[in-house]
């Protein structure tokens, strides 16, 4: 068993990184093609052959995907964030506070874009609250809590 968590953390880790890129790689490129699209120059970058079905695809398109993809990679990390902290503890309240820190970053995300759509600072809010999302899809929740909860298990 000791070895099998062992090799579950390994595994965890290279799926991290592999989601990392993968997600970088398709913002990037979706990034460069609605800059493109929008303001309608061309900069250094090249989108990749990879992904150059969305060439073709207009400004409100990419946008739209670009906030379908912060869903599911978001979804994405948090299921992994779940599984692991249910596979290394076994304890329900450790789920459930994993899956509160999502629910309660995700609400405050909202919140301040909303604030900021409101009282027309929505440039300021939608940069925080992008963040916010930003740390969602990104390993930090999983790097943090683990170890956490590891502590407090120790007590």
């Amino acid at each position: 068993m000791f070895k099998r968590k062992y090799f579950l953390f390994f595994l965890v880790v290279v799926l991290l990184i592999v989601v990392g890129f993968l997600r970088d790689f398709i913002f990037v490129n979706l990034n460069y093609q609605a800059s493109l699209a929008y303001y309608h120059q061309d900069n250094d970058y090249k989108l990749s052959s990879l992904i150059s079905f969305i060439e073709t695809w207009s400004y409100k398109r990419l946008y739209i995907s670009k906030w379908i993809l912060t869903i599911l990679f978001t979804i994405l990390y948090g299921a992994i964030t779940y599984f692991c902290v249910y596979f290394f503890f076994r304890e329900k309240k450790y789920n459930k506070i994993s899956i509160g820190i999502y629910i309660v970053i995700i609400s405050i995300s909202f919140l301040i874009y909303l604030f900021g759509y409101f009282t027309n600072n929505y440039q300021k809010a939608y940069s925080v609250s992008r963040q916010l999302m930003g740390l969602l899809q990104s390993p930090i929740i999983i790097m943090l809590l683990l170890p956490a909860l590891y502590l407090n298990n120790k007590k």
